[in-house]
């Protein structure tokens, strides 16, 4: 009977180690100050994708029975800007995320636009070489795309 109390106690400590080995990764998608319906999350590790979902009615998700490391998850809704980021689980970890997506427009006018005339090109070539080339016309130059076709004098 002392033999077998062991060999109990070290099935328990095991069973314990193998359950803890787990983690979850949840949370919640926010998209316009609400929660979304209709965000597609995925999950990959090393490249290779190990799950996706779409958001519940109340824009939640979760993957579990995820095994420990570094996992990318990634948030998209149109035409919402995407949502990426890279969480490191350890076992039996549980992470939470609250993701906003932004709306694109709110992107765009984060960049100007800059007009380049003429005058900005650099000087130092005559054009002879563009003229003594082996091309006649743009059209000869588009010929060489294969995926693309002339007929007459349209590029189809």
């Amino acid at each position: 009977m002392l033999r077998k109390i062991p060999i109990l106690i070290l099935f328990l400590f095991v069973q314990d180690l193998l359950y803890a080995q787990f983690a979850d990764i949840r949370g919640q998608v926010i998209a316009n100050g609400e929660p979304s319906q209709l965000a597609y999350v995925e999950l990959t590790k090393g490249g290779v994708r190990v799950n996706a979902v779409f958001v519940s009615d109340q824009g939640t998700f979760i993957f579990s029975e995820l095994k420990p490391g570094k996992y990318d998850l990634k948030v998209s809704q149109q035409p919402l800007v995407v949502h990426k980021e890279s969480i490191l689980l350890a076992s039996g970890q549980s992470v939470y995320r609250t993701v906003t997506l932004r709306d694109t427009s709110q992107t765009l006018q984060e960049f100007g636009v800059i007009r380049i005339g003429i005058e900005d090109v650099p000087k130092g070539g005559d054009g002879d070489d563009v003229i003594g080339g082996p091309y006649n016309s743009g059209l000869d130059i588009v010929r060489i795309d294969p995926n693309l076709t002339v007929r007459g004098d349209k590029i189809q």
